[in-house]
Formats: structure tokens, C-alpha cells, sequence
């Protein structure tokens, strides 16, 4: 496949692709950007990201691909929850002094 026929197949993808997958394209790369750097925001920008490629996946009926990202859509809020969980029990700890 020559270079030039990469080169437009590449063109035509990217002009076909809607701006509902840009906005999870986006959210999934800032995700992993809050996820790096350890920042709360990777559970509901990662949740934006999953939700919206749950839609996407069964409205081009690819249900295996929607089921796994239903999967991370559960985990990042199981993931919110214990990372609110965890800076609660820290705040608790941290007010006790020992002499």
C-alpha cells in the first residue's frame, strides 16, 4: 500500500469522525494525564470517556466493546469513591497529635 493511499485513508478518516469522539478522545487522553499525575479529575473526566464510548459502541453495535467500557465506567466510580474514602480517613488521622 503506498504511502500517498495511507495518506488519504488517514484524511478521510479524520473528516469523518464525529465531534462526539473527539470529546472522548480528548477526556480519555486527560484522563490518563490526571491519572499520571495523581489528580482526582481522572475519575469523572475518565467517566465522560467511558460513558460516552459505551453510546458510541452500541449505536455501531459493537456490544463487547460497550461491555468493557460499562466495566471501567463501574470501576472509575468504585475508584471515586475510595479515593474520597481514603482522603476522609486521612483528614481523621491528621488531626490526632501524640505528645
Amino acid at each position: 500500500m503506498p504511502f500517498q493511499e495511507i495518506y488519504y485513508q488517514f484524511v478521510e478518516g479524520i473528516k469523518n469522525t464525529g465531534w462526539l469522539e473527539y470529546i472522548a478522545v480528548f477526556a480519555g487522553i486527560a484522563s490518563v494525564y490526571f491519572s499520571r499525575i495523581e489528580n482526582i479529575l481522572v475519575y469523572p473526566v475518565g467517566l465522560v470517556n467511558t460513558i460516552i464510548y459505551i453510546y458510541l459502541s452500541f449505536t455501531y453495535h459493537l456490544p463487547g466493546e460497550a461491555s468493557v467500557n460499562f466495566y471501567y465506567t463501574v470501576m472509575s466510580i468504585y475508584g471515586w469513591y475510595m479515593w474520597l474514602k481514603k482522603d476522609k480517613r486521612q483528614q481523621k488521622n491528621s488531626s490526632y497529635h501524640v505528645f
